[in-house]
């Protein structure tokens, strides 16, 4: 059992001058800005994917430069929440050489463990919609589950991007709108309703869902997941794939999308060096029997490296982007989706 901390945004900005940023900030990131090739080679500063960034490990160096080299300015906490003033180029990181870095007040910080993340609170939606349940997605950087409305005490953190169903909508003693939700987090709970932002039918519905002879190819040395319609490449995205523990490869061959879910709550190996807690997780494709699969990632933003436990880490938006375009299509009322025709599902290949 968590006690609620005083804020849910971190101390490096007020919450007025984040709501000033938020204003003056970019829209949802869009497939155009996810960094693919230059993610990995020399380019110039470019705009950063999100006005924001949470900053996802304790103790984690800001610097004067781009570089691993230079003089650190301070270290920032787990959960801080800092403006992202650009993306630029500079040292590269590791043997898949992510050079992302982004610059922020006083100095820059490597992308690897940062979470781009806007803040958009939400006008809350009425309770018959809430009650008819819908699936909702986490618009602001950082959101907890709580046992009760109004409760000091949380379960988990929620962090921008994960995906909740929502089942009803309640007031605390203070007349503040409270969701429950029941999907996405073990054991569910009470999310503030402002937090959480509906997402409609539309905005998951099938991508060319007449077209036939899909498949995804994703090239482990290269990180670079594509989705081809024939002979043609309609869409690529950087990935992170499997560690190279045992256990923990990302599988290699030919499988097939066997069953979806719009987000799940993913555990394991608690108590260990590698143990794992990520509830929310969005928009999973899972290809292998075992639970392998493509989903959204919110723990890191370090594309090309090999950190995952198997699956196949994207953004949340290549994620979604897939879970529409491939077969089998889940229905939008759907939790976990598994079609009655097995292994029917488009095609996955893993290449190393």
């Amino acid at each position: 059992m968590r006690k609620r901390r005083t804020t849910t945004i971190g101390a490096m900005i007020s919450r007025r001058s984040l709501l000033s940023l938020t204003a003056k900030g970019a829209g949802a990131l869009t497939l155009a800005q996810i960094p693919v090739y230059n993610a990995f080679a020399g380019t110039s500063a470019v705009a950063a994917p999100l006005p924001f960034g949470r900053v996802a490990v304790w103790g984690y160096a800001l610097r004067e430069k781009p570089s691993f080299d230079a003089t650190v300015v301070k270290y920032f906490d787990y959960d801080e929440i800092i403006p992202l003033l650009e993306q630029v180029t500079g040292d590269p990181l590791g043997a898949h050489k992510n050079a992302v870095w982004f610059r922020t007040d006083g100095g820059f910080v490597h992308s690897a463990w940062m979470q781009p993340v806007d803040n958009r609170p939400n006008e809350v939606q009425p309770k018959e919609t809430a009650k008819a349940k819908f699936w909702s997605e986490v618009s602001v950087p950082v959101s907890e589950a709580h046992y009760r409305p109004g409760s000091t005490y949380y379960s988990h953190r929620l962090y921008y991007g994960t995906v909740y169903r929502v089942i009803d909508a309640v007031q605390d003693d203070d007349a503040s709108w409270w969701y429950r939700v029941a999907e996405g987090v073990n054991g569910g709970g009470y999310v503030k309703a402002q937090h959480l932002r509906r997402i409609s039918p539309e905005e998951i519905a099938p991508i060319s869902p007449n077209v036939e002879n899909k498949r995804i190819e994703v090239d482990l040395p290269t990180s670079i997941l594509t989705a081809f319609e024939g002979d043609t490449a309609v869409f690529h995205a950087p990935i992170a794939s499997g560690t190279r523990k045992t256990g923990q490869f990302t599988p290699g061959g030919e499988h097939r999308i066997l069953y979806k879910a719009p987000t799940a709550h993913m555990s394991g190996d608690l108590g260990t060096e590698d143990g794992y807690d990520l509830p929310g997780v969005a928009f999973c494709s899972f290809f292998t029997a075992q639970g392998v699969a493509i989903h959204g990632t919110y723990w890191h933003y370090d594309w090309g490296a090999r950190r995952s436990h198997g699956c196949v880490n994207a953004s949340n938006d290549t994620a979604r982007w897939v879970w529409r375009w491939s077969n089998p299509i889940a229905p939008y009322e759907s939790g976990w989706y598994f079609p009655k025709e097995w292994n029917s599902g488009t095609k996955v290949i893993i290449n190393y």
